[in-house]
């Protein structure tokens, strides 16, 4: 079982994801801003980080670089809404500050769990 950290300003992405990952028998932590992300995982270090990129207080981008930066940095899924508006698709620069993969919104059920089960198979030890 791996501890799993969600990070999105949406309570419904939250709660979708959770309900997602819950069959696959991870503990999920869902929390709403990198803030709280940055917190949670110093006390209760995830093995995968799931985030928004685009929040309040502390962008999913800022997280990605923090969290990537740190010593047994766990695998990050940076996910975004498709690029729409005035917001630019941001997730290629995901990649580039640390993200091990990205993941459009609205999430596909069977790509997160894809993502997922590949990315925690990869972890060391």
């Amino acid at each position: 079982m791996a501890r799993v950290l969600i990070v999105d300003d949406d309570e419904v992405v939250r709660t979708l994801i959770t309900v997602l990952l819950e069959p696959m028998q991870h503990e999920v932590i869902a929390v709403q801003n990198g803030i709280d992300a940055l917190r949670v995982h110093e006390r209760h270090p995830a093995d995968l980080v799931i985030t928004d990129i685009y929040m309040p207080d502390m962008d999913g981008l800022e997280l990605i670089r923090k969290i990537h930066g740190s010593q047994s940095a766990p695998p990050i899924i940076a996910m975004s809404g498709n690029a729409s508006g005035r917001r630019m698709d941001a997730l290629p620069t995901a990649e580039h500050f640390g993200a091990s993969a990205v993941l459009y919104k609205p999430v596909d059920p069977d790509a997160l769990e894809a993502l997922v089960t590949r990315l925690l198979g990869e972890r060391p030890g």
